[in-house]
């Protein structure tokens, strides 16, 4: 959990009030640095579907990158939002995938 103190609020508000194209030191924290996604290679048939969730993620960042409607950290938000969506539904696909494998295996 992130200790935030009165000052980090103040800096925070300053910044909103100021148009919020800058994040704070706290808002950094809390939105962490990145997003992992792991892409199955061993199952091509998902690749193409894969491939259209990441052009959607790329549609979303140059959203939030052009838009100047509200805080850059809820626009970056909102990024982070669409990929940890983009990554529960890879892993959803590839253990689709792996127990269909596990249950044809089974059948021989």
């Amino acid at each position: 959990m992130v200790k935030v103190n009165e000052a980090e609020w103040d800096k925070a508000r300053k910044l909103k009030e100021s148009g919020g194209n800058q994040m704070t030191e706290v808002e950094e924290k809390l939105l962490g640095r990145s997003i992992r996604l792991d892409i199955p290679l061993i199952y091509p048939s998902i690749l193409p579907e894969i491939a259209e969730l990441l052009r959607d993620l790329a549609d979303t960042i140059d959203d939030a990158l052009e838009s100047q409607e509200g805080t850059l950290r809820a626009r970056m938000f909102k990024v982070k939002y669409a990929g940890h969506i983009l990554k529960g539904t890879i892993k959803d696909r590839r253990a689709e995938m792996e127990k269909a494998e596990r249950e044809k295996g089974q059948k021989r």
